[in-house]
């Protein structure tokens, strides 16, 4: 809609009179150029927030997958102070990229007032003296000048209406990458990128021997200290502690450890 109304309204702008066209197509490349930053500005500021809050919803669902284990190790008032650093941040990118929206919208809104004063202008010299209309072989009246001036306008105009547009793609794009990334990033644990197996109809023991582990998020402290375990099929195994001593992340391994059991 915006492409149609904008070459329609360029259109019938030409047809009406080129030569103050010509003259208010002067506007159009800082209008173009406040629109393209403009739209930078929301991508960036998308993109920067985005991050900050998928931290700041990546510790609430880690908080409360392993809420135990938060309190066994007394870490509430940390992850709660990591959460609020997350939403502040992203509260900080939103100030700074609205204060930046705001000054070029102020341009763009700018370059409207001038294109006004551009058009009565020149359309009022035209008329003054006496220079006839190239396109009709005629005198200017103000009719002639209002009407080249809002084709002109309303062309430009739906530029402006095209940048939400745009900027929604943006959005997608930024979502997209994001999402896209972490489907090709490869962990950094133990990983088997393609797997050559020829079927496993059965598996008679799983053995661990000396796994140690730390989940990424949390390096410094080790959740496995080199444990070793053996299960035969059939066997009855009890996994026995207190929370937090890595129950659950051996548990959560086993389908990691069966994928490197053999060939």
């Amino acid at each position: 809609m915006c492409i149609s109304a904008f070459f329609s309204a360029y259109v019938l702008a030409f047809i009406k009179s080129w030569q103050l066209t010509l003259v208010l197509l002067v506007t159009v490349p800082a209008m173009a150029f406040g629109s393209t930053k403009m739209a930078g500005i929301i991508e960036g500021a998308v993109a920067e927030t985005q991050s900050w809050y998928s931290a700041a919803a990546s510790t609430v669902e880690e908080s409360l997958y392993a809420m135990r284990t938060v309190v066994a190790f007394g870490r509430e008032n940390k992850a709660l102070d990591f959460y609020n650093g997350a939403l502040e941040l992203a509260r900080k990118a939103g100030v700074k990229s609205t204060f930046r929206a705001g000054f070029w919208l102020g341009y763009i809104w700018g370059v409207i007032f001038m294109s006004y004063a551009v058009a009565f202008y020149a359309g009022m010299l035209f008329k003054y003296h006496g220079v006839k209309n190239p396109s009709t072989g005629n005198a200017w009246t103000p009719g002639n000048i209002l009407a080249v001036f809002f084709c002109v306008f309303t062309g430009s105009f739906m530029v402006g209406n095209a940048v939400p547009g745009f900027a929604a793609f943006n959005k997608a794009k930024v979502a997209g990458a994001r999402f896209f990334a972490l489907l090709e990033s490869k962990p950094i644990i133990q990983f088997r990128g393609t797997d050559n197996r020829v079927a496993i109809t059965s598996i008679e023991t799983m053995e661990l021997k000396s796994v140690k582990f730390s989940y990424p998020a949390r390096p410094d402290r080790q959740v496995l200290h080199g444990i070793s375990l053996t299960i035969t099929k059939g066997q009855k195994v009890a996994l026995v502690g207190e929370s937090g001593c890595g129950k659950s992340t051996v548990v959560a391994m086993l389908a990691r450890f069966t994928i490197q059991q053999r060939e």
